[in-house]
């Protein structure tokens, strides 16, 4: 297990290629996707990560790391966004610490968009813990 996260970077819930759109530039690029229970890690590509998984590393190579706690996925109005984007949706994710909490991710089908939302969901932990009474 990797030291600096509380799960295991060889067992995913979910893997694949989504194309992201950056924070400064807003063009998209493809990027290599990792979903964690509680975190969706990106990188360059899927050999960075193999990479990783290979030398037991703590995600050393990767692009980025998007804490999910609280998150929510919804369909992006695509009237907002360049003609090249297909099937887009919007990760939103409230983390006091990051300014960045929303990112827009396209798929290259609905299904599979459908798919990453549905994932995302099920690995989002909750922004606090239910009552109760």
């Amino acid at each position: 297990m990797a030291t600096g996260f509380a799960f295991d970077v060889t067992k995913p819930m979910k893997t694949g290629y989504l194309w992201k759109m950056g924070g400064v530039h807003k063009s998209f690029k493809q990027r290599f996707f990792v979903l964690y229970k509680g975190f969706l890690v990106y990188y360059e590509d899927n050999s960075k990560w193999k990479f990783d998984t290979t030398i037991g590393d703590t995600l050393g190579r990767r692009n980025g790391a998007i804490k999910l706690k609280g998150a929510s996925c919804m369909l992006a109005r695509s009237q907002d966004l360049p003609k090249s984007c297909k099937y887009p949706f919007v990760l939103q994710c409230p983390d006091p610490v990051n300014p960045r909490n929303s990112y827009i991710l396209d798929s290259t089908s609905e299904g599979e968009r459908d798919a990453w939302m549905e994932a995302i969901r099920e690995a989002a932990p909750a922004s606090s813990p239910p009552r109760v009474e």
